[in-house]
């Protein structure tokens, strides 16, 4: 058992998963830990603003990025299999300036035709100069994000992880600490904001340095167009921008209808069902070749008893975890302050929705993995539009209760639309019974 052990943990792929699921739970650790002390610290009202730029910079930045921030992955693989990878430097260039013309083009048409009376009155309240601020440092946010994902094409993981789940955090830690010490009138948003100013010129940084290490004695010199890039990044861009809509539609809308401190209490009970989300994702990700292969080799006895004990287990685990979290849900809330019980009713309608995802076990990995992407996107963007009828009549009427309700209903038919699809097509039963 001993020799096994040391064997596996001698194994590169198996380290630096070990490395990158223990940076995630640091990342998530270090979130919260910065969420409890933005939410005890300062009023609900200033928190909502700053997850409202949050939500509005991840819709904006997946509309800039088109995909390029995923694909780049993609043609890391396909460069170093055509062992041509030096040539990845071109191709990241070329993303570059891709990405910062859409940004660019984005500033203009907001600073021209988006009128600062009409924000205002659409929110009922001043947004604009808050808004300004977040199109402006448009440019340094996508190419930080586009810098994160290259540093993993790259082939250095642990670098990745630290820019996603702590560098990332971290100019804002220093704002709230400054924002407590000194009589700075920055608000928190600005700081967020501000923040992606250092995380530009740190990756950056780190990326020329990356590129200098890459190895020049390639045999092939393949280079791609902008047309083939835009052709692989774009469907990939569309998955993220429909996904970011989700999570973007109700904030904006609670934004319109409610005072910020109703998104701070919405936003805190979405980061705890996240815990749950994370179970999911973690078991997807390791069932997911494993999905692929059994499929390519038409091997439905195994792929179904694979999907039917990732399910089972995923049930599971999220059952004791959600149990957990139901139980004990007002201690935890009280955590981030008294004022944020308000939203325990809410929160129990949102756990219903990981529960419902997590019985469905692998129904978010299984089309992507089987080839058939432009199925699921097209399931996504239908959601989407049902997402944004719905919410636009129950969150004027409910509030975050209206937005709960929405959000379970939208992963319960998504789940169920997938789920009678690949039983229709495959045969293969993805629910846990």
């Amino acid at each position: 058992m001993l020799n096994l052990i040391k064997k596996g943990l001698q194994n590169k792929f198996l380290q630096q998963s070990i490395v990158t699921f223990g940076l995630r739970g640091m990342g998530v650790a270090f979130l919260f830990a910065i969420t409890i002390l933005m939410t005890r610290s300062f009023a609900p009202e200033a928190v909502g603003q700053y997850e409202f730029i949050r939500v509005f910079l991840l819709i904006l930045g997946s509309v800039s990025l088109v995909g390029t921030d995923v694909s780049i992955i993609y043609f890391a693989g396909k460069l170093r299999g055509n062992n041509s990878f030096s040539s990845l430097k071109k191709t990241y260039y070329s993303m570059v300036k891709m990405v910062l013309f859409i940004a660019v083009a984005l500033n203009l048409i907001f600073f021209i035709f988006i009128k600062e009376d009409s924000v205002n009155l659409y929110f009922q309240q001043d947004v604009y100069s808050i808004i300004q601020k977040a199109v402006f440092f448009l440019p340094f946010y996508i190419i930080t994000l586009l810098n994160t994902e290259t540093l993993r094409a790259l082939e250095r993981p642990v670098l990745s992880e630290l820019f996603r789940n702590i560098f990332k955090y971290c100019p804002l830690a220093v704002g709230l600490i400054v924002a407590l010490t000194t009589d700075l009138s920055y608000s928190i948003a600005e700081y967020y904001i501000y923040g992606f100013l250092f995380l530009f010129c740190v990756s950056q940084w780190s990326i020329w340095y990356c590129f200098r290490k890459v190895d020049h004695q390639d045999q092939a010199n393949l280079i791609f167009s902008n047309k083939e890039i835009i052709k692989h990044s774009l469907p990939m861009g569309i998955s993220s921008i429909v996904l970011f809509l989700f999570m973007g539609v109700d904030v904006f809308l609670l934004k319109k209808y409610y005072d910020d401190n109703w998104i701070a209490y919405y936003a805190v009970a979405i980061k705890l069902i996240t815990i749950l989300s994370m179970v999911i994702l973690s078991i997807n990700i390791n069932c997911s070749p494993r999905i692929s292969e059994l499929f390519s080799k038409s091997d439905k006895v195994n792929l179904q008893l694979l999907c039917k004990k990732t399910a089972n287990f995923t049930f599971k685990a999220n059952m004791v975890v959600g149990f957990f979290l139901i139980v004990f849900i007002k201690t935890i809330l009280t955590f981030f302050g008294e004022q944020y019980v308000v939203i325990q009713d809410t929160f129990y309608i949102l756990i219903i929705s990981q529960l419902v995802t997590s019985a469905f076990g692998v129904v978010p990995v299984y089309l992507n993995m089987t080839g058939r992407s432009l199925v699921f996107q097209f399931i996504l963007i239908i959601t989407l539009i049902i997402n944004v009828i719905l919410n636009i009549i129950l969150i004027p009427l409910y509030g975050t209760i209206g937005a709960a309700i929405t959000f379970t209903f939208s992963v319960v038919f998504w789940n169920l639309i997938v789920f009678i699809y690949v039983y229709r097509k495959d045969g293969i039963n993805l629910f846990f019974l």
